[in-house]
Parts: C-alpha cells; sequence; structure tokens
C-alpha cells in the first residue's frame, strides 16, 4: 500500500521552522516523539532548493564516517573528486564548510537524527554551527525527544563540549503529540469512515506514523 501523506499540525509547523531559518540565519534544534514526521517533513522542504543540504545520522555511526559520508556526498553532488581515507575529523569539518561556502552559498543545512551520535562527537557538530553561522548559513539539527533528553543528561554530568554545543542553539523546538483532527484527516485521505476505530487508533496510536501503521493493518484485513 502506498504511503499517503497530509498536512498534519506538525508537518505545517516544521514548514514553517524550515522557512524561517532559510530566510534568516539561525541555529535551531526540532526535537519530536519518534515517527512524528521530522524527516518527511524536512525532506519536503529542501527537496528542489540547491542551497540546502540534508543528511541523516545513521544509527550507531561514529563521528569520523559520518563526516567522511557528509564529505563524500557533498563532492558527489558538485562532482569533485577527492580521498578522505586518513583525514581527521577537524580536516573534513573545516574542507566541508569550505565547499558549502565556496561552491553554493548554501542557505540551510538540515543534519537528521544527531542524537544518533554519541556524547564526543557532539562538538564536532558544534564546530560545523560554529562555521555555518560565520557564512551566514542556517542549520537545523533534530532528533527524537528521549536524545535531547540525553544532551542535557550528558551536560549535567559535565561531559567536555555539551554545554558549549547547547549554549549555540538559538532555540529548541519541541514538537507535540499529534493532535485528533490529525487522524480524523488520516481517515479522509485514506477514505474510512468509521469511528469506533478512530477513537481507539486515537488512545492506541503514540505517533502519527502509529496511527498510519494501525490504520493501514486493518484496511488489510489484520
Amino acid at each position: 500500500m502506498e504511503p499517503k501523506y497530509f498536512d498534519s499540525s506538525n508537518f505545517q509547523r516544521i514548514q514553517k521552522i524550515s522557512n524561517d531559518l532559510y530566510n534568516e540565519p539561525g541555529v535551531e534544534f526540532l526535537v519530536a516523539p519518534t515517527r512524528t514526521g521530522k524527516t518527511i517533513g524536512v525532506s519536503y522542504f529542501v527537496k528542489g532548493k540547491p542551497d540546502t543540504f540534508h543528511i541523516e545520522v545513521r544509527p550507531a555511526e561514529t563521528g569520523s564516517g559520518f563526516w567522511r559520508r557528509f564529505l563524500i556526498t557533498l563532492h558527489e553532488k558538485h562532482n569533485l573528486k577527492a580521498s578522505f581515507t586518513n583525514a581527521t575529523i577537524d580536516y573534513m569539518i573545516e574542507n566541508s564548510s569550505k565547499i558549502l561556502h565556496e561552491l553554493s552559498r548554501y542557505r540551510l543545512i538540515v543534519i537528521d537524527e544527531v542524537g544518533n551520535f554519541k556524547p564526543q562527537f557532539i562538538k564536532y557538530v558544534r564546530q560545523l554551527m560554529h562555521n555555518a553561522r560565520r557564512e551566514n548559513c542556517s542549520v537545523l539539527l533534530t532528533s527524537p525527544s528521549y536524545a535531547l533528553e540525553n544532551i542535557q543528561k550528558w551536560e549535567t554530568k559535565g561531559l567536555s563540549g555539551i554545554s558549549e554545543f547547547l549554549s549555540r542553539i538559538d532555540y529548541i523546538h519541541e514538537l507535540p503529540k499529534h493532535t485528533r483532527n490529525d487522524i480524523r484527516n488520516l481517515f479522509k485521505i485514506y477514505e474510512v469512515r468509521n469511528s469506533k476505530l478512530e477513537n481507539d487508533i486515537w488512545l492506541k496510536a503514540k505517533s502519527l506514523g502509529d496511527a498510519a501503521r494501525l490504520l493501514k493493518n486493518y484496511l488489510k484485513g489484520r
């Protein structure tokens, strides 16, 4: 069954947050419950905008692995050739900042799922944030709510670089759970009329993605 997208309340919020950063330089953090559509929302915004750059941190990915992939992706996008096999993280961050500035004058960098980073790699995101701000380029970081809680706990423990990382964030957006109207709209786009099922899903679903899964299972007869 093909997924169906619609303008949920959080989707609209993500578009506004992204658009504000696209037009006015800043560094902001977007946190929300898992499966609320963060990646779908930011992917939709950057689509067709060559002066934006969107990349997702993979689960269990090391800092060096991420920055190497970040740079390789940039080079491929601009048809450049380079090898970073033995490069340090510091070199890769500085090199990526130079490319972002000189090649295309990027206006917005989105780093998705930054909560997948271990504590020792967060400080390197801070360096990119610093470099981007210097070039009047915005940075939007996203993560599930629990990941921000972990980062704040690391700050409380005094782990190196965490306090400085948080201090460079202009604003933290904490998106709420989906609304009852989001569930109604979900039923409308799937053309389902069942008030009891709608109420059951409203009570059971922890996220809009979870609600969509429950509704699709119903349509499949599960």
